[in-house]
């Protein structure tokens, strides 16, 4: 009774001035300590137990599993003589919980009896592997589903890109509750959708928790739209930790760390969950501000730190090219934290520089490997030009994803070997944008102009939405291939129709068309008209028209634009200057 109410220490008492302590008593002890977080004391009572039964050792076991001991865990659960239907689900929970997928599968296979509570455990550990068909699978075959379940599914759905999948399980479930709403809105924001589609679930739901307007807030700020984000966090009833770290995380990512930062001091210190410290921290690691990443990863509570902080800062100084810091602080990590992400990091940073030796070493060495281990070492391969052994690693890797799929499709495509790209790009079971992305580009990189038009008409078709990188594999097949006149109404097509905004990159190359179809005029126009700076790209393509089609005063009159936006490129400022000279030259009749 004590135990339950918080009171460890009267429970204590109780059990001292109990004359005859047996079994029961010893139990209620231990699980009064498990439970109200005094893992290792909880721990030495079960050691003093004159004989342990599966009831204490089980509640020790929750405890240590809660508190991400996971080493801990095992070493609890392998040495318990029997164990109980919970036993089994907490260390599934537990192995799922640190990433050790293998071994999450291992304890659920070896189970008597799947509960629901360990099956859907599993359901989310597949999903996390992006392992959707073993997904439903576990589902289908449930002796009995619960809420959480059908949600598990649909955010298994959501996550891995099978959105309207997710919609329909929503759509076919035998009851909804605030919780399912949620999930829906948390999927608005994973399945390339838009603002409305977030809106309108969020208008629609019967009834709203804090969990909504978190989920809500998550999923504006993933959709780009931090105004209406900070907005709907001002209108929350409760500003709870949740809704704090949903509006930081919003502004990390997106990159604007000044105003992260500034809501994060404002927030009171019980609001800054793991979530907002972790969301902080990474946006400082992956925009180079390792200083600020380390600063804040030290001010943080070392209770608050989790797997993910630790995985965070190693990934900020792997991503750095600072291996050897990374390597220091993977050896350094608290028992329990050690995941598959924060030494897929490490392996990713050797192979992102060419150290295919390390990166091997680091590969060999891992216990267990999931898609992201071997889509490191393929991009690491593919960059070296290596495709043989990028291809068999590719082949090798379990539940492949569609970072694995694209990884691979890229480094066929941009190699030149497009049959080979072709056959990939056919066999990717949901080609997301960046797939049409990879297979537009490789044609258009090796002058198949027509053969990217046709994937670019075909991706449109499959209600792709287009984006700058697509607004720039369609101009240089139009370029490389000789479509010039085409270009202009593919621009305003992606422009106008498909509200695709274009950048330098894309003005770049309509300048440079314009310029070899020899409208010099509208090219400079166009350079003039840019809504920022040209740089030196724009005006060289201008310049370098004008010496070949003749127009000396038009070159006399932009060189000084074009020689001063190369300033700072000294190959390209002499290159210029040289033109320059030439066509003086040409001018004054050789002399």
């Amino acid at each position: 009774m004590y135990g339950k109410c918080g009171s460890v220490e009267d429970a204590k008492v109780v059990f001292e001035n109990t004359a005859a302590r047996n079994s029961f008593s010893w139990t209620m002890l231990v699980t009064a300590y498990a439970q109200n977080g005094y893992a290792w004391d909880a721990y030495r009572l079960l050691e003093l137990m004159p004989e342990r039964n599966v009831l204490s050792s089980t509640a020790v076991l929750k405890a240590f599993s809660g508190r991400g001991l996971w080493l801990e865990s095992k070493a609890l659960f392998d040495h318990m003589p029997e164990r109980n239907e919970i036993a089994w689900t907490v260390m599934v929970e537990a192995n799922a919980q640190m990433g050790h997928f293998l071994e999450a599968k291992k304890a659920f296979d070896f189970m008597p009896l799947h509960c629901v509570v360990s099956a859907t455990t599993m359901v989310a550990a597949f999903s996390k592997h992006g392992n959707v068909p073993s997904c439903k699978m576990v589902f289908d075959v449930m002796r009995e589903r619960n809420c959480l379940s059908w949600i598990t599914l649909s955010d298994a759905f959501a996550e891995n890109g099978y959105f309207e999948e997710s919609l329909s399980l929503f759509d076919s479930m035998p009851e909804r509750n605030v919780l399912s709403w949620n999930a829906l809105l948390g999927a608005c924001s994973r399945g390339e959708r838009d603002l409305d589609c977030a809106r309108s679930v969020f208008l629609a739901m019967p009834q709203r928790d804090r969990g909504s307007w978190v989920a809500m807030i998550a999923a504006v700020a993933q959709l780009g739209d931090l105004e209406e984000a900070r907005s709907i966090f001002d209108e929350a009833p409760e500003q709870a930790s949740g809704a704090w770290a949903a509006i930081v995380q919003g502004y990390a990512n997106r990159g604007q760390l000044k105003e992260a930062r500034r809501i994060f001091e404002q927030s009171a210190a019980s609001d800054r969950s793991p979530i907002a410290w972790n969301a902080l921290i990474a946006a400082y690691a992956e925009n180079g501000n390792l200083g600020e990443a380390r600063a804040l990863f030290d001010e943080m509570p070392s209770d608050s730190r989790d797997a993910a902080t630790w995985t965070a800062m190693i990934g900020g100084y792997a991503q750095r090219g600072n291996l050897e810091m990374a390597e220091e602080l993977l050896e350094n990590i608290p028992p329990g934290f050690e995941t598959i992400g924060a030494k897929n990091a490490v392996l990713a940073g050797h192979a992102q520089i060419g150290a295919m030796e390390r990166a091997l070493e680091i590969f060999q060495s891992m216990e267990e490997k999931d898609a992201a281990s071997y889509t490191a070492m393929v991009a690491g391969f593919a960059r070296a030009s290596n495709l043989v052994p990028a291809r068999e690693l590719f082949d090798q890797t379990p539940h492949k994803d569609i970072v694995a799929w694209n990884t691979i499709l890229a480094a066929f495509a941009q190699a030149g070997h497009l049959s080979q790209a072709l056959e990939i790009f056919d066999n990717i079971p949901r080609p997301n944008l960046t797939s049409w992305n990879a297979i537009i580009a490789g044609f258009a990189h090796s002058h198949r102009g027509q053969s990217a038009l046709q994937h670019f008409h075909s991706m449109l078709l499959h209600g792709i939405k287009a984006d700058a990188t697509t607004f720039s594999g369609v101009l240089r097949a139009c370029s490389h291939t000789g479509l010039l006149e085409e270009a202009s109404s593919y621009f305003v097509l992606l422009a106008r129709d498909l509200g695709v905004r274009p950048g330098r990159e894309q003005y770049q190359w309509m300048v440079d068309i314009v310029s070899r179809l020899g409208q010099l005029e509208l090219a400079e126009e166009l350079i003039k008209a840019m809504p920022f700076f040209p740089n030196d790209v724009a005006w060289g393509s201008l310049l370098t028209a004008c010496g070949t089609q003749g127009d000396l005063e038009r070159a006399k009159r932009i060189s000084s634009h074009a020689v001063a936006a190369a300033a700072k490129n000294s190959g390209r400022y002499v290159a210029f200057a040289n033109v320059v000279a030439d066509q003086s030259c040409y001018a004054n009749g050789g002399d």
